[in-house]
């Protein structure tokens, strides 16, 4: 979908002191914006950071390729120390999911 030749964004990312901040988009799940997000993240802030989020709110469900470079950007930047990443306003379907993959240990909610 172009509106006035703009491609719709999947996502943005902000970097402010050491906290790298990942904001999903409404447009993230449509027409395959998602693919190998988590890849494209790391490869534009390689950091060390002291904390990673990943602000939510925007989004609804999310498919499982969502999922899988969500759990890429946590083995990145748990190499560089990052302990848990913050999911700010997560789908309450996507905390599902995690749970039964066992994965909710690498997350913190905010």
């Amino acid at each position: 979908m172009q509106i006035h030749g703009a491609q719709p964004q999947a996502f943005s990312t902000s970097v402010q002191d050491d906290i790298l901040t990942v904001t999903l988009h409404r447009d993230f799940d449509s027409a395959r914006l998602n693919q190998d997000w988590g890849q494209f993240v790391v490869a534009r802030h390689p950091g060390p950071f002291a904390q990673v989020r990943l602000d939510l709110a925007a989004c609804g469900r999310l498919n499982s390729t969502f999922i899988a470079g969500l759990i890429r950007l946590y083995a990145a930047y748990a190499n560089q120390g990052v302990e848990r990443m913050v999911l700010i306003a997560p789908d309450k379907r996507l905390l599902a999911n995690l749970k039964m993959l066992r994965f909710e240990q690498y997350f913190t909610v905010a």
